[in-house]
């Protein structure tokens, strides 16, 4: 099947600037790995990358395709939940 590329959402932050840490936390019926065409290892390493590549696997009985994503704003432990349906 085809590969999906998927740009995680940016959080707003006030004061704007502020450092976001990206990670896929649940996932069904995909499996993800970060895009390394526009993420270097540096990037991954500190989670800071948006970009991942998505390619659907076989269904299971429920055909649900999604991913949940944690937006984190680094070191305060305030994140955002995004949930992605294909």
């Amino acid at each position: 099947m085809s590969k999906v590329y998927y740009w995680l959402p940016t959080v707003y932050t006030n004061p704007p600037g502020c450092q976001l840490q990206y990670r896929i936390r649940e996932k069904k019926n995909v499996e993800w790995e970060w895009d390394m065409d526009f993420c270097d290892e540096s990037m991954v390493d500190e989670e800071i990358c948006q970009s991942v590549i998505l390619t659907p696997t076989l269904f299971e009985q429920n055909w649900d395709i999604f991913i949940k994503a944690a937006v984190e704003i680094q070191g305060t432990g305030v994140y955002r939940f995004f949930y992605q349906y294909f």
